[in-house]
């Protein structure tokens, strides 16, 4: 299934469209019958929904490391919300995500950056904590904070 979804935004060329790259931790996390997941999955799910009825997602991977995917056809949004633990699951912090948004409107970037904020109430900066990320994904933090404050 979620293969399908990342071969149709493929298809619709929306995997060609600009790029932006966040990374962050969730503020909550939520356990499912086989892994916990953040809840900034959801929460993009239902900001995407309210502008295209036709969003579909899915996930892959596993208990440690797993990807959501998440297409919104109609407004031309793919997302992939790839999460991986660096610590005890149910630790919200133990979270590294990077989030990859493609899409041709600054719009629905930037409005789904400041939901990610938003749940942070204004402060996910702050909250960010640098070296885990920095580890799992092999970025440096200044160039990680320039994309959010761009967007925020």
């Amino acid at each position: 299934m979620v293969e399908k979804i990342r071969q149709q935004a493929d298809e619709l060329g929306i995997t060609q469209l600009r790029k932006t790259v966040l990374y962050g931790h969730p503020s909550k996390t939520r356990r499912t019958f086989s892994r916990v997941v953040p809840n900034f999955d959801n929460e993009m799910r239902d900001y995407l929904s309210q502008f295209d009825p036709t969003v579909i997602d899915g996930r892959a991977g596993g208990a440690r490391a797993h990807t959501y995917y998440l297409l919104a056809p109609q407004l031309k949004v793919y997302i992939e919300d790839t999460t991986h633990l660096t610590g005890w699951a149910d630790k919200a912090l133990s979270h590294a995500l990077r989030i990859t948004i493609y899409g041709d409107t600054d719009e629905h970037i930037r409005g789904i950056a400041n939901l990610l904020n938003q749940l942070w109430d204004g402060k996910i900066l702050d909250n960010i904590i640098w070296k885990k990320i920095e580890k799992v994904y092999k970025v440096k933090n200044e160039d990680c904070i320039a994309t959010w404050k761009a967007l925020l």
